[in-house]
């Protein structure tokens, strides 16, 4: 059971400061199989974690943290959380977004730059999201994040969630539950943000769209 404001709950526990945080554990297959609780989760940056966070964390018995985010996302305030994990990079830059956030920037541009980044997925970062398909498949318990938890980690849930033999109506649904933190993203990156900037455009950037995974899912096809 999720719930997506300012807490994110996992089974019984409260998650307070990780953005858009939840397990693929449960998920049933088409053959009727469920998905172990416990092993495989997703997240926004957890390094935001408050201490409740991190203790949570630390009970998963994590084999890795897999972080998709490129060097210029992070921050050497979070060297401190890091040491209590097993923390791979495996970064894909999608291009800076920062200078999206401003007055200008439409929704139809916002859509354009989002469908070429999901065109870029299956093409030029093969290797990282390989790397996340091989530890799995080694039953190792992992958390896989980028910056919001939606797009390289969603696209990364759908490989899994494939591998998996789960249905795409299923893939979808998990997919598209990325939507309900926008709230919580728009807070983290209040201070980026122009006030002049269409709405629209913004929920564009943070959101989530059925288009834009299509647009992966036609390359690979």
């Amino acid at each position: 059971t999720f719930c997506f404001s300012r807490y994110i709950s996992i089974g019984n526990t409260v998650v307070e400061n990780i953005v858009n945080m939840r397990e693929l554990g449960g998920i049933v297959t088409q053959q009727g199989m469920q998905i172990k609780t416990n092993k495989l989760f997703r997240a926004g940056n957890p390094s935001v974690a408050s201490d409740k966070d991190r203790e949570y964390l630390q009970r998963l018995d994590l084999d890795e943290v897999i972080d998709f985010r490129a060097d210029n996302e992070k921050r050497n305030s979070e060297k401190v959380f890091a040491e209590y994990f097993n923390w791979v990079a495996q970064p894909i830059f999608t291009g800076d977004l920062s200078g999206f956030f401003s007055s200008g920037f439409t929704n139809k541009k916002a859509i354009q730059v989002m469908s070429t980044v999901y065109q870029r997925f299956p093409i030029d970062f093969q290797s990282q999201f390989r790397y996340l398909l091989k530890q799995a498949e080694q039953g190792k318990t992992l958390l896989y994040h980028c910056t919001a938890g939606k797009d390289r980690t969603g696209f990364a849930s759908l490989l899994l969630l494939s591998a998996l033999d789960v249905d795409f109506d299923t893939i979808l649904e998990d997919y598209l539950s990325s939507n309900n933190a926008v709230a919580g993203l728009k807070k983290q990156i209040a201070d980026f943000m122009d006030n002049e900037i269409d709405d629209e455009a913004i929920n564009a950037i943070l959101g989530v769209s059925a288009d834009y995974l299509d647009n992966s899912l036609q390359m690979i096809n």
